[in-house]
């Protein structure tokens, strides 16, 4: 029997995550913010995992809004890490990450774009209830 010992490096980021959200009252059924959340989650484990692999970067940077135009949600997910691959198509990726994203924004009937930006950007568009206070 072999017994391997791993080491971990424990590294510290300090990372700042800026969330805005408008002033509207958004009605999210299940149907919509477990895959919601799971698409948040996504995004920002993608982040830490892969945006700044260096630790002499002094700002490390995630950036989520939420607001209503018209009858639609408009999410905006970035990052100020190193960026995407010029050549990624967000669409059809080998990352597991993208496939789970765009799986679950057809679930929510939305639409999926990559926004440019300093580092990596997104945005999801999709349809909502929602009303004023």
């Amino acid at each position: 029997m072999n017994l391997k010992i791993y080491h971990m490096l424990m590294l510290k980021i300090s990372l700042k995550i800026i969330v805005i959200v408008y002033w509207w009252i958004i009605e999210f059924s299940i149907d919509y913010i477990t895959p919601l959340s799971l698409i948040i989650n996504e995004f920002v484990t993608n982040s830490v995992k892969y945006a700044f692999p260096s630790t002499n970067q002094n700002e490390k940077n995630i950036f989520l809004s939420i607001k209503v135009v018209d009858d639609e949600v408009i999410l905006k997910f970035k990052d100020n890490g190193i960026g995407l691959p010029e050549d990624l198509n967000i669409y059809n990726s080998p990352s597991l990450g993208l496939t789970i994203i765009n799986n679950l924004t057809v679930q929510i009937n939305g639409e999926l774009f990559k926004e440019d930006c300093e580092g990596a950007g997104f945005k999801l568009v999709f349809p909502i209830k929602w009303w004023f206070f």
